[in-house]
C-alpha cells in the first residue's frame, strides 16, 4: 500500500486545478507479477474513501512500466 495522505506526501487537487494548466495526472509504476491497483481519494476531516481508479495488471515486467490513467482529469 502506498499512501499520499500524509502532510509531506499530500496531493492537493484544488491547488493544481487553480494554479496550473495541467489537463491530467497519472502514476507510472514499475511492477513485477500480477497486481490489482486501486487509487482512492480521501477528503480531509471525513472518514471515507472514494475509489478514483481500479486496474488489474497481469504478468508485469519490472522493465516495462505501467501507467495508471487517469488519476485526475481537469
Amino acid at each position: 500500500m502506498v499512501s499520499s495522505n500524509s502532510y509531506f506526501n499530500s496531493f492537493y487537487e484544488l491547488f493544481y486545478t487553480k494554479y496550473s494548466t495541467l489537463s491530467s495526472i497519472y502514476y507510472v509504476l514499475k511492477l513485477e507479477g500480477d497486481f490489482k491497483v486501486s487509487v482512492y481519494r480521501e477528503v480531509n476531516g471525513e472518514n471515507k474513501r472514494e475509489i478514483i481508479s481500479e486496474q488489474n495488471f497481469e504478468k508485469c515486467q519490472f522493465s516495462e512500466p505501467v501507467k495508471i490513467l487517469p488519476i485526475i482529469s481537469f
